[in-house]
């Protein structure tokens, strides 16, 4: 039951966010909650499609001195590829919703990431 509460408050989250973005457009808040349910399912089935790209970047990461800085930044990368090509997927599914290029649905998905980092951070605070 916790998991459907979290995905249903992500989703809502999410919409919200990208209602607010100008690069979305957007007839409806349901159209932006239905790209969100879709762009978390799209970025699940993404991210274990990737699992063998994702562990021969992660081989850079044992070079020494270097994997400070190149753990975070490979896994950011991964995130941010997984969001963009799964809002974009979604985006393709949504007639009501739209993302005028994949250069702009790249940067949504960075907004859209930075937000929903906010977002959790404060309700952990408060929580």
């Amino acid at each position: 039951m916790g998991f459907i509460i979290n995905f249903v408050l992500y989703c809502a989250i999410s919409a919200a966010i990208l209602s607010a973005i100008p690069l979305v457009k957007s007839k409806s808040f349901g159209a932006s909650m239905a790209v969100a349910a879709l762009m978390s399912i799209f970025a699940s089935i993404i991210s274990v499609l990737t699992i063998p790209a994702k562990i021969v970047g992660y081989l850079v990461v044992f070079i020494p001195f270097l994997n400070i800085i190149l753990l975070p930044l490979v896994s950011l990368c991964f995130a941010w590829l997984t969001s963009t090509l799964a809002l974009y997927i979604a985006d393709q599914m949504i007639e009501d919703f739209e993302i005028k290029s994949f250069s702009d649905t790249a940067l949504t998905a960075l907004a859209l990431g930075i937000g929903q980092t906010v977002v959790a951070v404060i309700l952990t605070i408060i929580f």
